[in-house]
């Protein structure tokens, strides 16, 4: 297989959910240099609906939004894909109480990992990687 045909991390694409304008805007701005594509959905609701409709190769999920938190979108998530038996889709939860983290609530709910709030560039786009670039 020549280089031009080869998988380029171009063709990932990232669905961020977040409800807070502002965190969204600093995850875009941490991606804007990676190459990887990304959307927004602004609840859990949001982004249900999208991954049912479009392929993401991950999901940047905050826990706490209205509507429908990031732990019952991502249980949610995770029931949809084993009942149209889908790859699981890797899901990063965004904590703002590392508590959360102590009890595992999020690894319980189907995240692969978290990322604690104030989002650190650095441990941000490493996390990403592990999932993105393996």
């Amino acid at each position: 297989m020549d280089e031009k045909n080869l998988p380029s991390k171009t063709e990932k694409t990232i669905l961020i959910v977040d409800d807070n304008e502002e965190n969204r805007l600093l995850m875009s701005i941490y991606l804007k240099k990676s190459a990887y594509k990304y959307e927004f959905a602004q609840n859990g609701e949001i982004a249900f609906e999208k991954i049912r409709i479009k392929k993401y190769d991950l999901i940047l999920m905050d826990v706490q939004m209205p509507i429908m938190d990031g732990l019952i979108a991502t249980r949610a998530i995770r029931k949809w894909e084993v009942d149209e038996k889908r790859n699981a889709i890797p899901i990063i939860a965004i904590t703002a109480n590392d508590l959360q983290e102590r009890g595992g609530e999020t690894l319980k709910a189907g995240c692969n990992a978290h990322i604690t709030k104030p989002i650190k560039k650095n441990d941000f786009l490493s996390e990403i990687k592990k999932y993105l670039d393996s």
